[in-house]
């Protein structure tokens, strides 16, 4: 977290996990385990879970913005961000395809850039693209 003047004054919500130990999957079992298991279940819920906390523990005049990773994109956490009001960026370099009530069948890169630009960052990577 930051104050309003830039100034870090530490972390929202913080959790320590590792990955349990799996017998080796053919893509079958691996797919079917995915859609088997409640989003509770999934690894990606940490998102969930870091966002309900945080939005809990801030004051309420504090906006807050989160910024995942490509495990952050999944609807369900998407859907409560907005149900909250809360704002978010998610770094993603998949095209996933989907349906917007506007356009239809679309994709992620054709959307955004139907979209009005609001405000344009650069940023200065070393070692170029990643």
């Amino acid at each position: 977290m930051v104050s309003k003047e830039g100034l870090p004054l530490g972390l929202s919500s913080q959790q320590c996990w590792a990955r349990p130990a799996r017998k080796e999957e053919t893509a079958k079992e691996k797919a079917s385990r995915k859609y088997r298991t409640s989003i509770e279940e999934k690894e990606s819920y940490k998102w969930i879970a870091a966002l309900k906390e945080t939005i809990n523990n801030l004051p309420k005049d504090v906006q807050l913005v989160t910024l995942g990773d490509r495990e952050a994109d999944i609807f369900k956490f998407l859907w409560i961000a907005e149900s909250l009001g809360s704002f978010y960026v998610i770094r993603n370099r998949a095209n996933i395809k989907f349906i917007c009530t506007e356009e239809g069948k679309t994709d992620l890169q054709t959307r955004i850039a139907q979209l009005p630009i609001k405000e344009k960052i650069v940023i200065a990577s070393y070692g170029g693209l990643h």
